[in-house]
């Protein structure tokens, strides 16, 4: 939407205060009929923050330099009418502590983020050999008010920015009593406002329950909202009650999976596509809109069974580590992937993500301890909901912490994980750590102090010594 038409939109929205609030006359500070802006409230610690217009210069090549000139605003001020919009979009509390994006971000256009220059519509070049991403579980105990957890969440995502975290990943699940979950595309939807620095990764999306068009189109969307920078990791899913809800069963999910892929692939880089699959019928159908990136999104796949993995090699950019097999196992299946990968003709990918449960304290002593109570009910979780019987012999969840601990978590003093980390990516090839810090029932202090410690003393170390 052009700015020019947004007093418009805002006043026709129901949630608009009554019509005695009259606005006064709008003054631009800058041209409004430029496509897009970044709208962003500054002065962060100030008692009242103003929104600013970020207006990029070109230097002499023609390309913007990020150094923008920040004109105030007079629209969405503090006139009561903007001010029972700013909070009925992101809360009053948020506004006094976050900077928040308001407008869509044009590809290639610069934009101010968290004190940092960067451009939108690309990822950050990348200046270590060790990528940090943040995943939000957002595994809530049942009966948590969603409303204050998803405001713990979001703290999440906007402190992973400002500690230079290199992506978000949300993973989704159906059905998943005891814990309560948001869905991960509306979820990384508003992250992608309130954090556009950020890579955004779906880890996972279930395709086997899902329909091609409307995977493409939802991901195309989201790709464009977050500036080209969506990552797509799919995967096939291991609960009952999941496939049954969708109305497939277990030996069909391969099969759906391969055929969504598919499926997705082409109507994003096909103008219109026929195609039948057992699930679903295209005929002459077209994605509305194409991912901004070309020809698409990476498409991570995540992978526990040998036979997955070499789906992984053969459909994929690459795999998406579990969080659960031991170093053993892993060792063994990162040879299978090598070799699957040269059947197919395929080089070794240039990002190996892989997400492992990571807990940092000044003892390794100290962090089993805070960390084991939290754990010990999330795995607890993943034995009832059936997650270890897709791993490989030997990889169950039927032992006791100790054992479950043993060579699969990240937990230790700063310099024992990074150590562990630098051991990962030279035996293996892991160059993208996706954190998991934060479990169900965790005060989210505990969460940002990991967060900060990760950030500041580990990824430091292991990315001087990659």
């Amino acid at each position: 939407m052009r700015l020019d038409r947004a007093e418009e939109a805002v006043a026709e929205h129901p949630w608009a205060l009554p019509e005695q609030h009259t606005r006064p006359p709008r003054q631009p500070a800058i041209n409004l009929r430029h496509d897009a802006a970044q709208r962003f409230l500054a002065h962060e610690h100030s008692a009242h923050p103003v929104l600013v217009l970020a207006e990029p210069r070109n230097d002499p090549a023609g390309v913007p330099s990020g150094n923008a000139e920040h004109h105030l605003d007079p629209g969405l001020s503090e006139h009561p009418r903007d001010q029972h919009v700013r909070r009925r979009l992101f809360g009053q509390h948020r506004l006094d502590r976050h900077r928040i994006l308001l407008s869509c971000v044009r590809l290639g256009r610069a934009c101010i983020v968290g004190g940092r220059k960067t451009m939108s519509g690309a990822p950050e070049k990348r200046r270590w050999r060790m990528e940090l991403s943040l995943i939000i579980r957002g595994q809530h105990p049942a009966g948590d008010d969603m409303r204050a957890r998803l405001a713990d969440d979001i703290d999440l995502v906007m402190r992973a920015e400002e500690l230079g975290f290199n992506a978000l990943v949300k993973g989704s699940h159906y059905s998943a009593h005891p814990l309560q979950s948001l869905q991960q595309i509306p979820f990384l939807a508003q992250a992608a406002v309130l954090a556009p620095s950020l890579r955004l990764v779906c880890g996972l999306v279930l395709l086997p329950l899902h329909k091609p068009l409307d995977i493409a189109e939802q991901l195309a969307t989201l790709d464009i909202m977050c500036g080209g920078k969506l990552v797509f990791g799919c995967g096939i899913g291991y609960r009952d009650v999941e496939f049954k809800a969708f109305g497939l069963t277990r030996k069909e999910a391969a099969r759906r999976f391969e055929e969504c892929l598919l499926a997705v692939k082409r109507l994003w880089t096909e103008d219109f596509v026929d195609m039948a699959g057992s699930h679903f019928v295209l005929d002459h159908a077209n994605s509305t809109v194409k991912p901004l990136q070309k020809p698409m999104p990476p498409v991570w796949i995540g992978a526990n069974a040998d036979a997955a993995i070499r789906r992984a090699a053969r459909l994929g950019d690459c795999w998406y580590i579990n969080p659960h097999s031991t170093l053993t196992t892993l060792t063994r299946q990162l040879d299978l992937y090598r070799r699957a990968l040269d059947e197919y003709g395929k080089p070794f990918p240039a990002e190996l993500p892989m997400r492992r449960e990571v807990f940092v304290a000044g003892t390794r002593e100290e962090a089993i301890r805070l960390a084991q109570p939290y754990l010990e009910v999330k795995y607890k979780t993943y034995r009832e909901w059936g997650q270890d019987k897709v791993m490989p012999a030997g990889d169950d969840f039927d032992h006791g912490f100790d054992e479950l601990l043993d060579d699969r978590f990240l937990i230790g003093s700063p310099a024992e994980v990074a150590e562990r980390l630098i051991d990962l990516r030279r035996r293996f090839g892991i160059n993208h750590l996706v954190a998991s810090l934060h479990w169900p029932g965790m005060p989210n202090s505990l969460a940002l102090e990991q967060m900060h410690i990760l950030a500041e003393e580990v990824m430091p170390a292991v990315r001087s010594a990659a």
